[in-house]
């Protein structure tokens, strides 16, 4: 079920399609020329877990990026992977957040409708771009995520249908 990382060997993901989804989200930042351009982007990567959508951000040329995740162990090993790779100043890890900084960028992968979860409504309010995935059973979610979304983004897109049928919708354009 692990799959090799961009990161080397001690950096491994639980799923094994993060690569798939990752290359899908970076695409929707691609230029006609088909150039993915993530520079300077100030990321939320909600719901973290071993940091891959993070991290990856990161190595495209992100400026920085905020984790989140209720297990302390991953954040450990996301810190000490950031250290590793010289990103430990672009770097902050939380076992839970205030929302209210404003970010280029918002993950909330494989989360939704998952009880700890902020309201979409919050994820709205500080988010300029969300990245928006069903937990599992993405098929039967999946249109209720997507009313929801457009309830409070004027541009909803779907990016990936993917493992498990996990629905990922970028969101933009705030109302």
């Amino acid at each position: 079920m692990y799959q090799p990382s961009p990161f080397g060997e001690e950096f491994a993901t639980v799923r094994g399609d993060c690569p798939v989804r990752y290359s899908y989200i970076l695409n929707s930042f691609s230029d006609e020329n088909g150039i993915a351009n993530v520079d300077g982007l100030n990321i939320l990567d909600f719901g973290c877990a071993e940091g891959y959508f993070g991290l990856s951000f990161l190595k495209d040329g992100a400026k920085s990026c905020t984790f989140v995740d209720h297990d302390e162990g991953c954040l450990k090993v996301i810190y000490d992977l950031a250290v590793k790779h010289e990103y430990s100043s672009q770097v902050k890890v939380y076992p839970s957040i205030k929302l209210g900084e404003i970010f280029n960028v918002v993950l909330c992968l494989d989360l939704w409708s998952e009880p700890k979860v902020p309201q979409l409504e919050d994820f709205c309010k500080v988010a300029d771009i969300l990245f928006i995935s069903t937990s599992g059973n993405g098929d039967s979610k999946s249109p209720k995520l997507k009313a929801e979304c457009d309830l409070y983004y004027g541009k909803v897109t779907k990016v990936h249908c993917g493992y498990e049928n996990r629905v990922i919708y970028r969101c933009e354009d705030n109302k």
